[in-house]
């Protein structure tokens, strides 16, 4: 594909994801391209400012807005697929740069243009992508094209644009009054059917009007009842695209706090001088300018929202506008190696970490972290800007109300220490040399917020009363040659915060660090960070890495006798079904040759598989101190645990084939169990279950998979659910299969006819045989979910414990079958034919096998019954 879309040259200014994006559009969707090509001739090409309609300024028109294309690699090749586009000639075109034409205004669309010469639209060639430049419109290109020898009239459908012009030029208005702008044209020529008439302020497009919407002169005007700040600017106009012709407002005698004198007239007054600088930050952002314009652009809008900022915020939505235009403009300059004026920028800082002056904070009914999250990377950004600056053994302090910066450049042999130890305060930071650092020398920015503690917790907190998590500290931010996490630091960093006294019987605290995680949200996380010395009042820290720290401080939750009483339930329980599964696998392994049957091969590998789980948790469930043995350990409980579910589902399907599908459907039931389907069973069990682990892990690997302070699930992260929704699954199949089991027995003549004390023995023999192979007990860890039920709690703790011994009394001790080979009652049975492997125990077990049988031969009327009757008892005997 050759097309605009995959013929950008310039990968390294815009970045490895833009690369990767135009890779995937060239490889996957190559038709895109294509189908803009195909609609370029004739209708998004025009020559303005020439004598004729042959030459003349390029321009184009993308999304409906025309703008101009830089002059660089331009050769009369490009001039020739322009004269085409508009009917003339490509041979003899000639393209003139340098702004021959006079300068354009707003959008420069395209740069480093390169064609062949036989494209038949400008957008064929080789190009950046649209609005990608580092021209100014000084360097605008135009072309002379040669019309062809029988042309008679003009072939392009836009003619030289009309003159537009601004009147009074100059305007000079005092703060609140009114004044009026008029736009207007000598030109007739003014197409009424489609087209706009846009203003213009400081080259920005900020207000249009329809071409329809003059007065009766043929002007169009500009309003203003009450003149501010933001009004003070150039103004110009045009059809489609402002011109160059202008006027000139400037607002005088401005006072302080203008928006609050205004807030009646004006509610939105602070958000429009927000606004106002935003505009031009924007275009920043998107790269249309180079750095002389970046730097120009950055001087003037830093004092405008500087301005704004000292005089207070109160709406959470301009506080979340400022934040980001600070965060953009900080790191345009420092990509484009553009200074940011010092002390202006950190009184800004200063006023906007102000909560008595920024009252925003308070108001902000959305959580404040994505808005603290971009100041601590604009001020990071910011003194990387001034480290370059910044000569070796040299050091720049900025001190202010709510925050201290250090900008300095070491050699690699001396530590750092911030602040000095006469201003720390209690609360500050060393770093040991790093000798592994590779250079002879380095820069550091270490930074000390005063504030943001409070602006997270919404206001001062006793630690002794929280009842959630809070910074109860100053935070210290470190960053080495523009790095923001330094990894693997060796030593370590040293961390020591003063912080509120509290009871430590209490609340504890944590050493902390701001994860600015993209997927998660940004938070504080205690990720390689300890605590070597946790006070009431001090607490000191040891980190491998660098970013922002703090302290945090985290209520104990109070425990009471009940969660300690489940958990030695639960250990102890864990261990005896252990013992017993081991146990009830040894028995079935010795009497194999005479118990063979799919089922008791499923009965096998669930109680392997609930050893396996259960001495994998009890052993390794708080095995936290390593990252990825905690991992593989909940990766393999996660797996072991679904395994056991998927062998329950098994033998709930089991079940019903053998039970209920044959009093429904005897032939369906005999085609199924024809022959053995062990293979199908052991699949589902084991193969499943690596399904939904390799996707749960894929989804949240690797620091959503499990949380750090034991080696299961992540609940938060929704990692937990790859385990419920399969464990809830396989419930309600079992409980229904359950019903139609217990529903199949009961419809029997036996239990139609016996006596209630037999019917109740019957049922009760039943369900126990089921219940700890189909995990029915389930049930109860869904009710136990609310704290408050504790009974639920306590049944479901000593059932699921305990399932490994629950399964050897049902398949061991009151298997008839199993005694009776043990004893050896039934000699005859020490052969066993094929026809009997598939056995039922449950039916056995509620002496209503030969009664099922029977019904179920009647009801089917099969001559043969006796042949039938004979296969099928091997089912239930």
């Amino acid at each position: 594909m050759d097309g605009a879309w995959c013929s950008y040259e310039k990968t390294g200014e815009i970045g490895f994801s833009m690369v990767l994006y135009l890779a995937l559009m060239c490889v996957v969707f190559p038709s895109i391209s294509v189908s803009q090509k195909s609609n370029a001739q004739n209708e998004i090409v025009r020559l303005v400012d020439g004598k004729n309609p042959y030459e003349g300024r390029v321009e184009i028109s993308h999304s409906g807005i025309w703008g101009t294309i830089c002059d660089d690699k331009w050769t009369d090749r490009e001039a020739g697929v322009i004269c085409h586009m508009i009917g003339a000639m490509r041979e003899n075109a000639s393209v003139r740069k340098f702004s021959k034409f006079g300068n354009g205004v707003g959008s420069i669309w395209l740069d480093e243009v390169s064609c062949i010469g036989n494209e038949t639209s400008i957008v064929d060639c080789s190009h950046t992508m649209w609005g990608i430049n580092d021209c100014t419109h000084a360097e605008d290109v135009g072309v002379i094209c040669v019309p062809h020898s029988d042309t008679t009239i003009n072939p392009s459908p836009v003619t030289t644009l009309p003159k537009f012009y601004v009147a009074p030029q100059e305007n000079i208005v005092p703060w609140g009054h009114s004044f009026q702008l008029i736009c207007f044209t000598p030109s007739d020529n003014i197409p009424t059917s489609y087209g706009q008439i846009v203003w213009c302020k400081n080259d920005v497009i900020f207000f249009n009007q329809s071409t329809e919407s003059h007065n009766s002169t043929s002007q169009w005007t500009y309003s203003v009842d009450h003149a501010l700040s933001i009004h003070t600017a150039t103004y110009t106009c045009g059809f489609e695209q402002c011109q160059k012709s202008l006027a000139t407002v400037e607002v005088t005698e401005i006072p302080e706090n203008e928006c609050k004198l205004v807030q009646v007239q004006r509610p939105d007054c602070e958000m429009d001088k927000i606004n106002e600088v935003g505009a031009e930050i924007n275009l920043l952002a998107e790269g249309m300018t180079k750095p002389s314009d970046i730097h120009h652009v950055i001087k003037t809008a830093l004092p405008k929202i500087a301005a704004v900022v000292k005089d207070g915020i109160t709406n959470a939505q301009s506080l979340d506008r400022t934040v980001d235009i600070i965060h953009k403009m900080a790191t345009k300059a420092e990509a484009s190696n553009v200074t940011l004026h010092p002390k202006t920028f950190v009184t800004l800082v200063d006023h906007l970490l102000s909560t008595n002056r920024t009252t925003a904070w308070q108001n902000k009914s959305t959580p404040v972290e994505s808005s603290v999250n971009k100041i601590l990377q604009a001020v990071s950004t910011f003194g990387n800007v001034v480290a370059k600056t910044v000569t070796l053994n040299e050091n720049v302090t900025f001190t202010t109300d709510n925050f201290v910066m250090t900008v300095a450049r070491e050699t690699r042999d001396k530590s750092i220490q911030f602040p000095e130890e006469e201003e720390s305060d209690g609360t500050y930071l060393v770093l040991p040399p790093q000798l592994q650092i590779n250079q002879s020398d380095f820069s550091y920015v270490a930074t000390k917020f005063k504030s943001i503690s409070e602006i997270l917790s919404g206001g001062a907190t006793s630690i002794n009363t929280m009842v959630d998590d809070s910074v109860v500290s100053d935070v210290l931010a470190l960053s080495l040659n523009g790095e923001k996490q330094h990894f693997n630091l060796k030593p370590g960093l040293h961390l020591s915060f003063t912080h509120p006294k509290h009871d430590m019987t209490k609340a504890g605290t944590e050493c902390v660090y701001w994860n600015a995680n993209k997927t998660k949200g940004s938070h504080w996380s205690t990720e390689g960070c300890v605590a070597t010395r946790p006070g009431e009042n001090v607490t000191d820290c040891l980190c491998d890495h660098l970013t922002n720290f703090a302290v945090l401080a985290r209520p104990y939750q109070k425990e009471t006798d009940e969660p300690e009483a489940l958990k030695w339930i639960s250990l102890i329980g864990c261990c005896i079904s252990v013992f017993f599964c081991v146990i009830t696998v040894v028995i079935f392994l010795v009497l194999w040759r005479f118990i063979r049957s799919d089922m008791n091969l499923l009965v096998i590998h669930l109680c392997l598989s609930i050893a396996l789980a259960y001495t994998l948790f009890v052993a390794g469930v708080e095995r936290t101190e390593n990252k990825v043995t905690c991992l593989i350990i909940t990766v393999f409980l996660q797996y072991l645990f679904l395994v056991v579910f998927c062998l329950m589902l098994d033998i709930g399907i089991y079940y019903f084939v053998h039970v209920t599908l044959v009093k429904i459907s005897f032939l369906s039931a005999n085609r199924f169990t024809s022959k053995s389907r062990k293979t199908l069973f052991l699949l589902i069990a084991y193969g499943l279950p690596a399904v939904i682990t390799g996707i749960t892990l894929s989804l949240t690997y690797p620091s959503n998979y499990h949380p750090k302070n034991i080696c299961w699930l992540s609940y938060d992260t929704g990692a937990l659910y790859g385990f419920l929704v399969p464990v809830a699954f396989v419930v309600l199949i079992n409980f229904i299969i359950v019903i139609t089991l217990v529903v199949t027995m009961y419809s029997t003549q036996l239990a139609s006819t016996g006596t209630i004390r037999r019917k109740a023995v019957m049922g009760i023999r039943s369900i126990s045989t089921l219940l700890p192979v189909m995990g029915i007990t389930w049930l109860f860890g869904f009710l136990s979910i609310s704290e408050d039920v504790i009974v639920f709690q306590y049944i479901f703790a000593i059932l699921n414990s305990l399932q490994g011994f629950f399964i050897f009394l049902s398949n061991c001790v009151f298997n008839k079958k199993v005694i009776e080979i043990i004893t050896r009652k039934s000699p005859k049975q020490s052969t066993i034919t094929h026809s009997s492997q598939d056995k039922m125990s449950f039916v056995a077990n509620s002496e209503v096998g030969d009664e099922i049988l029977n019904e179920i031969t009647k009801k089917l009327s099969v001559k043969k019954s006796g042949r039938i009757k004979a296969q099928n008892r091997s089912l239930y005997n």
